[in-house]
């Protein structure tokens, strides 16, 4: 180690800390450089070239290096240059180039930190770095890089500290009483910070100005209008005596036609990230037309181009908070633009997309892992109440520009002993909401959900089948039930499918959407209200059901409750032990502290009464030089230099309190007492 750095550089220590930080503020930007595409290992390189500055600087200190600081001049002006550019190129994201700017400013900067304030700023940058690639991050590996930084930090503090008191120790003692302690004042950051993390309020809509998207892409000559899911290019098997073999990572409800005779259990796989300020449905399509085993589009091929970026959509009449949804591709997806309710506006990584006649929205391009957007929504949607209690005539709807056959008609295979169960239920509702309500009400409390449900025979109409002989399913029999059962009390409805929320990380702040997410449910033409969600599967929380002020603890307490009570217990325990703890450590070593402080600000006090000269500001090491530069004190100066070692011993070594600095301070303000103090 000796022959490698030179024990000899008074900052030695403080460079190693600066070294450490930035290394680990490097490595956590590596660590989300593959959130678009495969991690960059150029991002490795500026590492080693950085580590490779920081021995220049710490060798070459002391001396003249023009040579170097004319290139690092050079340097800084081409990374300008690098900045603007990728900066016009990436308008639409700007966190990306700022990051790659701190990093290569970063790198240049280390070539040069020939003093103290110098390690300074480069600490200062790799804090900036830390924070804009926290922007990026969107999982839990960058809490140990989060962690890691911290107690870097912390050390390089402590060693910034010493540096300015002019009390080196060795590199070896150094680390270890740094570490011994700080160890209290990083629990009580960690504990801190997870209790305002945990139990601080989050409101709906705070927190979320910025409207990115990905990398703009290049369209194909010829754009196909159709659904694509390259999992199930035809969505059922097409013979009815054959269940469809189920793909678990992809949902066979995003294709043009939907067979309700899958069977099996999607994969835990992430599919999406969500960044929104509140629980939603994330919507992908609708059917109208159902044949008793199969829905389908009727006009799948029916869409209306959108072009220019960002896309204005049908819905900018709707009133309402305006919201911000950022949706995250973990996973290649379907060409369905996912969307939260009453959408108005859509920042996409492509000059073009199509809206079908079902308020659906497709890319002409699959959705493929890396890529993201954001959607502006609106949250009020329509006002509630009023006319939605009135049931339109089918000449209304038309007028209205609602296309009334599909979404009233029903299969040839409609049972009549279903028929009569959608109006022994809803007789004496008083609109079509009623209606609606009563039927999900009904579905919700006298059938199960169960993926394990065996295959329904396929020639056999599947609501009847659900709803009289297996009374139970999945979503997609509930969904396909009140779909059904409402266009026969006279409600305009249809099949949606989609994606639930997922699970929300309070960590890291988005909602997690695994393929198991996937879902289907009903929207409803209500009259004045237009096309209102409605989800009749048990044990799911409907659309827009789950709003208001969050307490994240909540949302963490939920994603444990799989685990069992045994972890919250656990968690809980331990939590509290770890608390009390702390607080008798830090209370042996505030006392500690205090005692040493108090023995050396009186030493201090001394020395200025006697000697005739302002101590407040000065370091221990300059305190030393005026006592023994000073005529009147000069008799007292071994022992004051005993003194001050004693207290820069404890009070930043971690050296263990035996009362003796007490004691000396005390014999030597009884030998001084009759002194006279400096006029």
């Amino acid at each position: 180690m000796k022959a490698f750095l030179d024990p000899r550089d008074p900052m030695l220590h403080l460079r190693l800390a600066t070294a450490m930080a930035g290394a680990i503020a490097i490595m956590a930007l590596y660590s989300v450089s593959g959130v678009t595409a495969e991690p960059n290992p150029g991002v490795l390189v500026a590492l080693g070239i950085g580590l490779g500055g920081q021995f220049v600087s710490h060798r070459l200190r002391g001396k003249s290096l023009w040579f170097i600081k004319a290139l690092l001049a050079v340097g800084m002006i081409v990374l300008l240059w690098r900045y603007m550019a990728n900066l016009v190129a990436n308008l639409q994201d700007t966190r990306y180039p700022l990051a790659e700017l701190l990093l290569y400013l970063a790198v240049l900067n280390s070539f040069d930190l020939p003093r103290r304030h110098n390690l300074r700023i480069a600490m200062m940058v790799s804090v900036i770095l830390l924070v804009v690639t926290a922007t990026l991050s969107r999982d839990m590996a960058f809490g140990a890089f989060l962690l890691a930084f911290l107690g870097a930090g912390l050390w390089w503090g402590h060693q910034d500290m010493l540096s300015e008191l002019d009390a080196p120790l060795p590199l070896k003692k150094a680390s270890g009483t740094a570490v011994k302690g700080l160890l209290p004042i990083l629990a009580m950051v960690l504990v801190g910070g997870l209790a305002l993390l945990l139990g601080v309020p989050r409101d709906e809509g705070g927190g979320l100005k910025q409207l990115p998207f990905s990398t703009m892409l290049t369209l194909p000559a010829h754009i196909d209008p159709q659904v694509r899911n390259p999992a199930y290019p035809s969505g059922g098997s097409g013979n009815d005596d054959e269940a469809p073999e189920l793909d678990p990572e992809a949902y066979y409800g995003f294709a043009e036609d939907l067979d309700l005779n899958f069977r099996g259990r999607l994969s835990q796989t992430v599919a999406l990230k969500v960044r929104s300020p509140r629980r939603q449905f994330w919507r992908g399509m609708a059917y109208d037309t159902f044949d008793g085993r199969r829905w389908r589009m009727a006009r799948p091929k029916d869409v209306t181009p959108l072009q220019s970026n960002p896309f204005s959509l049908p819905n900018q009449s709707i009133s309402g908070a305006r919201e911000i949804t950022t949706f995250y591709v973990e996973k290649d997806q379907t060409n369905l633009i996912l969307m939260p309710a009453n959408p108005v506006q859509l920042y996409f990584p492509t000059g073009e997309i199509m809206m079908d006649t079902y308020d659906s929205y497709r890319s002409p391009l699959l959705l493929e892992k890396g890529m993201y957007y954001t959607v502006v929504s609106a949250k009020g949607g329509i006002p509630a109440g009023g006319p939605d209690r009135e049931l339109p005539s089918p000449e209304r709807l038309k007028r209205a520009g609602i296309p009334v056959a599909p979404y009233l008609t029903l299969p040839p295979s409609f049972s009549a002993r279903t028929r009569d169960l959608a109006r022994e239920i809803t007789a004496g509702a008083t609109g079509p909401r009623e209606r609606v309500q009563r039927i999900v009400a009904h579905l919700e409390e006298r059938y199960p959900y169960d993926l394990d449900t065996p295959a329904f025979p396929g020639k056999a109409d599947q609501v009847d089948w659900f709803l009289f002989e297996a009374k139970r399913g999945y979503c997609e029999h509930f969904a396909t039930a009140l779909t059904l059962m409402a266009r026969e009390v006279g409600v305009p409805t249809r099949l949606v499918t989609g994606y639930l929320p997922g699970t929300f990380n309070p960590f890291t702040g988005f909602y997690e959407v695994k393929t198991a997410h996937a879902h289907a449910w009903v929207e409803a033409y209500l009259w004045g209200r237009g096309w209102v969600a409605f989800d009749p599967t048990p044990g799911f929380t409907g659309p827009g059901e789950a709003e208001g002020t969050r307490l994240p603890i909540a949302d963490w307490a939920r994603s444990l409750q799989a685990a069992g009570g045994g972890v919250l217990w656990a968690i809980g325990i331990g939590a509290t032990g770890g608390i009390l703890g702390f607080v008798w450590t830090l209370r042996r070593r505030s006392r500690r502290v205090s005692e040493a402080s108090s023995a050396y600000l009186r030493l201090a006090a001394i020395a200025g009464r006697i000697g005739g000269f302002e101590t407040e500001g000065l370091t221990a090491g300059e305190l030393l030089k005026r006592i023994e530069g000073t005529e009147s004190l000069k008799s007292i100066a071994p022992e004051a230099r005993a003194i001050v070692e004693t207290y820069e011993a404890i009070r930043f070594g971690g050296a263990p309190e035996d009362g003796s600095i007490g004691r000396a301070v005390a014999d030597l303000e009884k030998r001084l007492k009759k002194t006279p103090s400096a006029p």
